[in-house]
């Protein structure tokens, strides 16, 4: 994040390149000490004071090159709307109507993986198109309840927000661009830009949570990382700045006036990074059907053995399974297969523990639909071993949309088939859930 003068909510911009004095080329420690800078104006630091020299790892993107990318993308179109895939663009176009209400939401299927104690950022490209009295356009890291967004409110101006839970509502702490404590964007500012809102933009917001971390709003232009906003929030607010910092990806248009006509709004690529690896910090869990098995009744059949899901009070959370097993318990040759999304029949519903976001099903008697994301023959031979999933996958436990966005969890279920009758099966299913 940007350095600041202490006690200033101003960016300072103090190279001076012409010059011999010294004393212009100072920047002050939080004390009100001066430093002498040496690297260049482009460099930035965390809020801990550490220089940004580490790597980062990207733990989710999306792209439109060929659709809307329905599969991570849950999308809500009220009144008159219409959301489309602009293949020249590689872009997902939005169109609401001319009555008051009129809205399209699109929103990530799986929330972002924040990991304690990093910077993490979310990248987004945007075409707002010329404001228009009356429409409001959002896109951001936010949800129904917490989060953080960019803002053309429709009345003339833009924002940038966040949002925090407040019991079952939520509270937009929103700042008007004439109040932005770097750069406006409009070339009165130390960068000297003018942003247009006509051309594609691409938008950073870089965050830490912790419930007090800091959220800035950022420009990339011309090579370079402009920041516009930043959100200071510890020994500042009295309340964290968030609920989680698990959040989803987020983009909104509504028609919140009734103007007349049809209004337009092109959402790109977007992609979410955490400062240095990406480590995988959280607890190991596992469940697995009886020990005494579970009997494949008929032979070429796949049975649901293992189904676990988010609870219904725990949709913001990060679950990755990460490994399984099957057998038989007379070593019959099986197949077994991994399904996401599907429908789970019969059996129960158990909490894992009242400390864990999980539920699992390990007496279901069937499932329909879902997406197969591995199938696997296991021999006599390879009978307990255990199956890991590709380490460069993605088997976050997605949420889908059942009345309102983000609404329910998806399942993931461990089936398994014997070519052979009645035929007895055990199976087990690891996860991480990030804490």
């Amino acid at each position: 994040m940007a350095n600041l003068h202490p006690n200033s909510t101003n960016y300072v911009h103090t190279y001076e390149p012409n010059t011999n004095d010294l004393s212009m080329a100072m920047d002050y420690d939080p004390y009100g000490r001066p430093v002498l800078r040496i690297d260049d104006t482009t460099k930035q630091h965390t809020s801990k004071n550490r220089v940004k020299v580490s790597g980062h790892d990207i733990t989710d993107f999306s792209t439109y090159t060929f659709s809307k990318n329905l599969l991570n993308w849950d999308e809500q179109v009220i009144g008159t709307g219409s959301v489309i895939h602009v293949p020249e663009y590689g872009m997902v176009e939005f169109e609401v109507g001319p009555n008051a209400g009129d809205e399209i939401i699109r929103q990530t299927k799986r929330v972002q993986r924040y990991i304690p104690g990093r910077s993490a950022e979310v990248a987004m490209s945007v075409i707002f198109g010329a404001p228009t009295t009356g429409i409001r356009k959002r896109i951001g890291l936010f949800d129904n309840t917490d989060g953080a967004y960019f803002e053309d409110g429709g009345d003339g101006t833009y924002y940038v927000a966040t949002r925090r839970k407040d019991g079952a509502s939520f509270i937009d702490t929103r700042v008007a661009r004439d109040d932005w404590n770097y750069d406006k964007l409009d070339g009165t500012g130390p960068s000297g830009i003018t942003a247009d809102t006509t051309a594609i933009q691409h938008i950073v917001i870089e965050y830490e949570w912790y419930g007090a971390g800091q959220v800035e709003f950022k420009f990339i232009i011309d090579n370079n990382s402009f920041p516009i906003h930043r959100f200071d929030h510890a020994n500042r607010q009295a309340h964290p700045w968030a609920s989680t910092a698990s959040l989803p990806v987020r983009c909104e248009m509504t028609n919140v006036a009734g103007t007349p006509g049809t209004h337009t709004f092109y959402q790109g690529s977007h992609s979410f990074a955490t400062e240095g690896r990406a480590e995988l910090l959280g607890r190991q869990n596992s469940i697995s059907t009886a020990i005494t098995g579970k009997t494949l009744s008929a032979k070429d059949t796949f049975y649901p053995m293992v189904a676990i899901r988010l609870k219904t009070t725990a949709l913001n959370s990060v679950v990755l399974p990460d490994s399984f097993s099957a057998a038989t318990l007379d070593n019959t040759s099986v197949f077994a297969r991994v399904v996401e999304g599907a429908v789970v029949t019969g059996g129960t519903w158990v909490s894992y523990s009242d400390d864990s976001p999980i539920e699992y099903n390990i007496t279901a008697t069937g499932y329909t639909g879902g997406i197969p994301v591995e199938t696997i023959y296991v021999s006599a031979t390879g009978q307990g071993n255990i199956f890991t999933f590709n380490e460069r996958a993605i088997t976050q436990i997605d949420r889908t949309t059942t009345t309102t966005l983000g609404d329910t969890s998806d399942t993931f279920v461990i089936a398994m088939a014997s070519t052979l009758a009645n035929k007895d099966g055990f199976a087990s299913l690891g996860w991480l859930e990030v804490r």
